[in-house]
C-alpha cells in the first residue's frame, strides 16, 4: 500500500486494453481544496479524458462519473495527486475558467510549503 494516501493498486488500462477515460467529474469529500464546489455538484465534459484507475482507502476529493478517484490528498505530509489527465484543462475537454479552476489553484496552495 502506497501511503500516506492510502492507494492499493493503480490501472492504467480498463477492459480490452482500452485507458479508463470519464465523462463527468463529481466533487466528492469536502476539503479545503474544493469547498468553494457544492458536494455532489457535476462537471460534464466535452469529451471522455482518461484517468487512472486507483482503488483507495481514502476519500476523493473528485471522482470520475463511475466513482473513481481522480483527486486524492494527504495531510501529513500534505500531498495532492491528481489522477485525471491533464488534458482536462484544454479547450476541447473541459478548459480553464470552466468551472474547476479553484479545485487547482487550492489544491497548489493548499500543498505548498509555508514559511
Amino acid at each position: 500500500m502506497a501511503e500516506p494516501l492510502q492507494i492499493e493498486r493503480i490501472e492504467a488500462l480498463g477492459r480490452n486494453d482500452r485507458p479508463v477515460a470519464s465523462t463527468m467529474i463529481t466533487i466528492g469529500q469536502i476539503h479545503y481544496i474544493n469547498q468553494l464546489q457544492p458536494p455532489g455538484t457535476e462537471k460534464p465534459l466535452l469529451q471522455p479524458v482518461d484517468f487512472l484507475k486507483a482503488k483507495t482507502k481514502g476519500e476523493s476529493l473528485l471522482l470520475s462519473e463511475d466513482g473513481w478517484p481522480l483527486l486524492l490528498c494527504s495531510s501529513s505530509p500534505k500531498l495532492v495527486q491528481f489522477l485525471i489527465s491533464p488534458k482536462l484543462w484544454l479547450p476541447d475537454y473541459f478548459g480553464h475558467c470552466a468551472g474547476l479552476d479553484d479545485v487547482l489553484f487550492r489544491a497548489i496552495i493548499w500543498a505548498a510549503k509555508k514559511p
